[in-house]
């Protein structure tokens, strides 16, 4: 799991507000950790648009960002710190109910959603660990264990508007499962008109 510090430095570097830069845009940002919940806490953080012209009240918008960073920041650490003793990792539901309320959301046309993950679904639509020494059934169940997963939540049917971004940060051992598992992230996600961007861990 990467640490709550290289998860801000991403973030705000992908938001470019990593310096003391001006910015006109609201921002928000949904956290929660995937586990045992279908629906997991969310926490909000929110850097609402700026009022008036672009260059307009400057050094107030420059502290209204910096409060933010500032809360974004304690905000990761809060969610991150949260004991990762869940007996399973439900991330079809969350993936799904997210995707939902982005497609909904009318707060900003940039919409992405960012998982920090392994990719290994554990709950009760599937138990991709079973299938750790079993890659080729594991690939030639992916049909079934689409169906079983549309049949409880349906991922809206155009998603090419979300930018969906993957870090799974492969333990020793575990690479080949990983890699069959970002296989069906992203075919998943491909039958929805959308991709998904897969990288072993977030950038320095």
């Amino acid at each position: 799991m990467d640490s709550s510090d290289k998860v801000y430095a991403y973030l705000i570097r992908a938001l470019n507000i990593s310096g003391n830069e001006f910015t006109n845009k609201g921002i928000k940002i949904n956290l929660f950790r995937v586990g045992n919940s279908a629906r997991p806490v969310i926490t909000t953080v929110t850097l609402p648009p700026s009022n008036g012209w672009i260059f307009s009240n400057t050094n107030k918008r420059k502290k209204e960002t910096a409060q933010f960073k500032k809360k974004l920041k304690a905000t990761i650490e809060e969610v991150m710190n949260v004991e990762a003793n869940q007996s399973t990792s439900q991330i079809y539901h969350a993936l799904c109910f997210q995707l939902h309320a982005l497609k909904s959301s009318t707060f900003s046309t940039d919409k992405r959603l960012i998982l920090l993950s392994d990719g290994l679904e554990s709950s009760e639509l599937a138990n991709f660990v079973s299938y750790i020494d079993k890659i080729k059934q594991f690939k030639e169940s992916f049909p079934d264990l689409r169906k079983k997963m549309a049949e409880n939540c349906t991922l809206p049917d155009d998603l090419s508007d979300i930018t969906i971004q993957m870090f799974n940060s492969p333990g020793l051992g575990a690479t080949e499962i990983v890699l069959a598992c970002d296989t069906y992230w992203s075919e998943l996600v491909a039958a929805h008109n959308g991709k998904i961007s897969i990288f072993p861990n977030l950038p320095q």
